[in-house]
C-alpha cells in the first residue's frame, strides 16, 4: 500500500508500489501516468540490487510503445549497463533488455535467429505461456513487416495457440 511506505518510509515498499501503479496505468494505455510512476519506482530503488532492472525495462517499454525512440534508448542503455556490471548477461531480464536492444535499434540481422535460438525456446522451457506468446507474435511482427506473410502467419497461429492454452 503506497501510504503505508510512505508512512513506515519504507523506500523499497514504496518503490514496489510505484512499480505496480505504473503497470496498471499502461494496462489502461496512460503512458504519462505510467512513465511517472515507473520512474518514482526507480529513484526509491537501492542502485545496488538487481530489482532496479524492473521500472528501467518499464520505462523502455512505455517509451518504445508510444515512440518516445530517444526516451527508450536513454533508458535502455541504461538498463544495458547494469546488466554489465552485475554480469547478468544470462539472465530473463537480460534476454527482455535484448530483445529490446533490436527493437529500438531497428532490428539486425541477427534479431530473427535470437528469437528462434534463445527467447522462444527459454520460454518454452520455463513454460512461460505469456511471454511465449508475446514473443511469438513479436516475431510473427518481424515477418510481417518484412513482407514474410507465409511465416508471419505461421507465428500468429503459434501465438493465438499458447495464449488459447493459458
Amino acid at each position: 500500500d503506497l501510504k503505508l511506505a510512505t508512512t513506515i518510509k519504507s523506500r523499497s515498499l514504496l518503490s514496489s508500489c510505484e512499480q505496480n501503479l505504473g503497470h496498471l496505468y499502461s494496462l489502461q494505455d496512460n503512458s504519462d501516468a505510467a512513465i511517472n510512476h515507473f520512474i518514482s519506482s526507480y529513484n526509491n530503488k537501492e542502485n545496488d540490487d538487481t530489482t532496479i532492472l524492473n521500472p528501467i525495462f518499464s520505462l523502455v517499454k512505455e517509451y518504445h510503445g508510444i515512440s518516445r525512440h530517444e526516451e527508450a534508448k536513454e533508458w535502455l542503455n541504461k538498463g544495458l549497463k547494469i546488466i554489465k556490471e552485475l554480469n547478468i548477461h544470462h539472465s530473463p531480464t537480460a534476454l527482455n533488455f535484448r530483445v529490446y536492444d533490436y527493437l529500438i535499434n531497428n532490428y539486425s540481422p541477427d534479431f530473427e535467429r535470437f528469437l528462434v535460438q534463445t527467447v522462444i525456446p527459454y520460454y518454452e522451457e520455463k513454460k512461460n505461456k505469456m511471454e511465449l506468446s508475446k514473443t511469438l507474435n513479436l516475431l510473427a511482427q518481424y515477418y510481417f513487416d518484412n513482407r514474410k506473410y507465409k511465416n508471419s502467419s505461421i507465428y500468429y497461429a503459434k501465438a493465438y495457440s499458447v495464449l488459447k492454452s493459458i
